[in-house]
């Protein structure tokens, strides 16, 4: 995980959501050249350890590259919140996802762990549908089961964006999926 921290103390700012926003996109489109048009950014909100305060996260060709948490607020048991004096930018992202993108690979575990999904794509005798793929990467962000309403539609969503049926979607990506779970899995050997 790469990541950027900055710390806003009350009197001494630094900077913080317009501009780091503003430096992701750049080290996105300028840095690796990647076309805005490939690039989506949801808008969530954070919390954890007392903190809160709105996040930014952001995809490419369907794919988290990272996320933007902005620490504004402190938060109590009984619901209240209290800004912060020191307002922290947390922006974490994926360093397995780099050469992702530029490789331009249907997923990042295809670089990431090129040996091991070599082995057992060759073991279980499975292949990559690169054309399903390659098709459905940009949409996959849409397939949040904590966001989505209805992960059904999500699917059938998808399916009517790329002109492919779901059924036909699912059996591309399904074999798959299960490799790059065990392949993630690996990092904690």
């Amino acid at each position: 995980m790469c990541g950027n921290h900055v710390f806003n103390y009350p009197d001494k700012f630094v900077y913080f959501t317009e501009e780091v926003v503003e430096f992701n996109y750049r080290y996105l489109t300028e840095g690796f050249g990647i076309d805005p048009v490939e690039i989506t950014f949801v808008e969530d909100i954070w919390a954890g350890g007392g903190n809160l305060g709105p996040s930014m996260e952001y995809f490419v060709r369907g794919l988290e590259v990272g996320n933007m948490v902005f620490m504004q607020y402190k938060t109590f048991h009984d619901g209240t919140i209290e800004e912060l004096p020191i307002k922290v930018i947390d922006v974490g992202i994926g360093l397995e996802r780099l050469p992702w993108l530029v490789n331009g690979s249907s997923t990042s575990y295809v670089d990431v762990f090129p040996s091991a999904y070599k082995y057992m794509t060759e073991t279980l005798s499975i292949e990559m549908n690169d054309h399903v793929w390659s098709k459905v990467g940009p949409y996959t962000c849409r397939l949040d089961v904590d966001e989505a309403e209805s992960i059904e539609k999500v699917w059938n969503d998808i399916s009517e964006l790329i002109g492919m049926d779901v059924k036909t979607v699912k059996e591309a990506m399904a074999p798959l999926r299960d490799i790059f779970i065990i392949l993630d899995h690996t990092r904690s050997a």
